[in-house]
Parts: structure tokens; sequence; C-alpha cells
């Protein structure tokens, strides 16, 4: 159960960085954002795309998980 907990935080702290990133109005993070999957450790990389915009971006994240919080960090990658 932890496990699924500390998943779903990564999930929804990158599709909050990924929100700030795409900075439009109208965005649904179920319907325009996608997180490719991933193995979950205390650190690690993912991927992740958006489809609400014309462009299409990709994005790469970074992320911990710590006893109190995680952390995403990511970047556009075009």
């Amino acid at each position: 159960e932890k496990k699924n907990v500390e998943a779903m935080l990564v999930l929804w702290t990158v599709k909050e960085a990924m929100f700030k990133l795409v900075d439009r109005e109208g965005v649904d993070f179920a319907r325009h954002f996608h997180i490719s999957p991933f193995e979950l450790g205390e650190e690690g990389c993912l991927q992740a795309h958006e489809t609400f915009t014309e462009e299409g971006r990709n994005f790469q994240f970074s992320y911990g998980v710590y006893p109190d919080f995680v952390l995403s960090i990511g970047s556009s990658l075009g």
C-alpha cells in the first residue's frame, strides 16, 4: 500500500509540474497529460508528454520520494 501511495504522489507532482510548464487554460490532467510507465524507487527519472497543445511537447522528469514529501523536477524536451 505504501508503494501505491508513493507512486500516486509521484504521478501527481509530475502532472502538477506539467500544468505549470504548459501554462494554458483548459488543460485536463487525465486527458492531456500522459506519463510513460516507470519503475518506482526512492529516486528516479521518467518521461511524459502532453496532448493539449499543437506541439504536443515531451518532458523529462527526475523525482525523489522523501519521508515527508515528493519532489519532481522537469523540463520540456521540445
